[in-house]
């Protein structure tokens, strides 16, 4: 069982804890200092030849995923995926791909 104020995340895997900011609203606290974590629903893009990858959210929002730090699963050209990520406003984009982010799970793929 769950301790109070804690979320699960997919099915169990990811547990992150939250505060209450005002009533009936959680902000998540992430490693990151920059950013919360957020469920993304999208579409994985090989942006260049030079390892630029690049997360297209269903809302139109994109992500740059860093290969270094993406789990290899994700880094698949058309791959349709689910995803646990932490915008990173402190980094700056090495290739225009979008907001750089952390990928924390990868929670399901071919959606």
């Amino acid at each position: 069982m769950a301790a109070r104020g804690a979320h699960h995340v997919g099915h169990g895997a990811l547990l992150v804890l939250a505060t209450a900011v005002a009533p009936g609203r959680c902000e998540f606290a992430t490693d990151a200092s920059s950013g919360q974590l957020r469920i993304v629903v999208g579409t994985v893009e090989r942006v260049s030849a030079e390892g630029c990858w690049r997360l297209r959210a269903d809302d139109g929002t994109s992500y740059e995923l860093r290969a270094a730090q993406a789990p290899s699963a994700l880094l698949r050209d058309g791959a349709r995926v689910r995803a646990a990520v932490v915008p990173r406003n402190d980094l700056a984009s090495a290739c225009g791909a979008g907001t750089p982010a952390d990928v924390e799970q990868l929670l399901g793929t071919s959606l």
